[in-house]
Order: structure tokens, then C-alpha cells, then sequence
């Protein structure tokens, strides 16, 4: 069981900000991006090709269903479902973009949050933005559950090793229908305050 712990800085390089452009930016992000990344990143849940509607139709009716009894793994009942950019704090730059969902999921044991659509622009790849993403992230569901979930492909080895280095470990691993190959269930403990 891993015990993540938050570095106190007085100005984060990176800081996450709401998305309140209607997902307009990620869609343009996902229209340019190779479409071998876009199934690691949606497996196709924003549907071909990658339209605005798409993406709106998505947070709308298939996050809800992410979580129905298809998903035994994490069924249970999405309470809310938060959206940043990650920011550049020196240049105001928008590089990357997550989901945070709060669920409550009696096999789980109760409220836990859910990373979903981790994303970082081409670009920006390679150089710890991802993992800076993730920390900030993590920091939203402080005070709100003390347990954190993502999942990763098998194929997709630099994502996983990225999470492992932020402190997720592999608490399951699964076959879904219509995803070739493995999904690794990945979790988290988060501190109770920041």
C-alpha cells in the first residue's frame, strides 16, 4: 500500500485550472493527436473521428455508464466529475488536461476518486509535466476520499512506469470487452490534508 506525500511549494510550476471552455481546447488536442494515443487515451469512448459533440456526448452519457455493471470492477455511482488544464504557472500555457470523478463504489468501499483522460500535449511529453499533472490531480481529491484509481493499458509501459513513479500501484488486473489486451487497475492513498 503506497502512501503518497505533497511537496509544499509557494508557486507549482504547473497548476491545474478548470475547464470551463466546454472541452473546446482538449477536442482541438485530440483531433491533432496520433490516433495509436488516442486509443490508449479513450479507447473510443469520444467515438471517429473526434468531433466536439463527440466529446461533449461522452462526458454526458458514457462517464455515467463507466461505472455501471459492465465495470464490476469499480461499479458504483458517479457523484461528480471535475475537468483542468494543466497550466504552466510561469506562461500561462495550457499543456495537458484531466478528469477527476468522485464515485461512490460499495466494491471499492465507498467514495474514491477516479483519474480519467490523463493527458499532456505532444510536445510537453517527456519532460515530468505528466507526473506534475498527476500530483496536482491528486491534490483535488484531498478531504473528498482517501483512495485514488486509474487504469493503463499493458501496452502503454511509459504511462504505467510514470504512474508507479508518482506512488500508484497495480491492485488488479483485468480483461474488458472490446480493449485488446491487459487493463491494470492502478490505485493510490492520498493524505487527508494537503
Amino acid at each position: 500500500e503506497s502512501v503518497y506525500f505533497f511537496s509544499v511549494m509557494t508557486t507549482p510550476p504547473l497548476h491545474l485550472v478548470p475547464d470551463t471552455d466546454a472541452h473546446q481546447q482538449y477536442t482541438q488536442w485530440l483531433i491533432a493527436e496520433d490516433p495509436a494515443t488516442l486509443l490508449h487515451l479513450d479507447g473510443g469512448t469520444y467515438g471517429r473521428p473526434i468531433t466536439q459533440a463527440g466529446v461533449l456526448l461522452a462526458y454526458q452519457e458514457a462517464y455515467p455508464k463507466r461505472f455501471d455493471h459492465r465495470f464490476p470492477f469499480r461499479e458504483g455511482n458517479l457523484l461528480c466529475c471535475n475537468s483542468y488544464y494543466a497550466c504552466l504557472s510561469a506562461v500561462g500555457e495550457h499543456i495537458g488536461h484531466v478528469d477527476c470523478l468522485v464515485v461512490d463504489s460499495p466494491v471499492l468501499g465507498g467514495t474514491v476518486g477516479w483519474l480519467f483522460m490523463v493527458y499532456v500535449v505532444p510536445a510537453h511529453r517527456g519532460r515530468g509535466w505528466g507526473k506534475a499533472l498527476v500530483r496536482q490531480a491528486l491534490r483535488t481529491f484531498v478531504g473528498s476520499c482517501r483512495t485514488v484509481y486509474l487504469t493503463v493499458l499493458d501496452d502503454n509501459p511509459r504511462a504505467k512506469q510514470m504512474y508507479i513513479s508518482v506512488g500508484f500501484d497495480v491492485v488488479n488486473r483485468i480483461s474488458l470487452p472490446g480493449v485488446d489486451g491487459t487493463v491494470n487497475v492502478m490505485a493510490i492513498e492520498v493524505p487527508e490534508e494537503a
